[in-house]
C-alpha cells in the first residue's frame, strides 16, 4: 500500500517500472495508463515518438471513421483525431511480412540493418518508407517485391503531425 512516483527519461526503465505511466510535455500530462496502453495507443504523435520507434503515415479521416492514406483505406481500432488532416502510425515491430504470394500492401525492400538478435528494413510502399522490426530474419533482396501486413488493434490514428507539439 505504497504509492511512489518515478521521474525518468529512460522509456524503457518507465515502461517496464511502472504500474501507471504518465507522459509529461511541458507540464501537461499527455496520456496516463498501463505501461502496455500508453505504448500501443498513445493517442498522439508526440507522445508515440516519446516512447520508441514509431511509422508515421500522413491521411486524411473520414466522418465515417476510415482513415485514407497512401497504404490504403483503414478503420482503426484506435482514434484520436477529428475528421480531416491525421497521421496514421504503427510500430515497426507490429508490421509483418506477409507469405510470398499473400494479400497485403504491396511494397519493395530498400534497406536492411542487421542487429544481432533482430533485423530492420525499410521498405517503400505507396510513396511511404516504413521501417519494420522482426526477430533475425532471412535476407530479403534489396529492390525485391514483398507485401506487408498488421494487426488493426495496434494501427492508429491521431491527429496530425504537428498540430500538438
Amino acid at each position: 500500500n505504497l504509492t511512489a512516483l518515478y521521474v525518468t527519461h529512460d522509456r524503457q526503465e518507465a515502461l517496464s517500472m511502472a504500474d501507471r505511466l504518465a507522459v509529461m510535455h511541458r507540464g501537461v500530462i499527455r496520456r496516463l495508463g498501463t505501461p502496455e496502453e500508453v505504448y500501443d495507443h498513445p493517442g498522439d504523435c508526440f507522445t508515440a515518438r516519446f516512447l520508441g520507434d514509431i511509422n508515421f503515415i500522413p491521411g486524411t479521416l473520414g466522418a465515417d471513421g476510415v482513415f485514407s492514406c497512401a497504404l490504403g483505406d483503414f478503420k482503426p481500432a484506435s482514434c484520436t483525431a477529428s475528421a480531416g488532416a491525421a497521421t496514421g502510425a504503427i510500430r515497426p515491430e507490429r508490421i509483418r511480412f506477409a507469405a510470398p504470394g499473400g494479400d497485403g500492401i504491396p511494397g519493395t525492400v530498400t534497406g536492411r540493418t542487421f542487429l544481432g538478435e533482430s533485423c530492420e528494413w525499410e521498405v517503400e510502399a505507396g510513396g511511404v518508407t516504413l521501417v519494420i522490426k522482426e526477430a533475425a530474419a532471412p535476407a530479403r533482396p534489396l529492390g525485391s517485391a514483398c507485401r506487408l501486413s498488421f494487426d488493426m488493434d495496434f494501427f492508429m490514428v491521431m491527429p496530425a503531425e504537428g498540430s500538438d507539439e
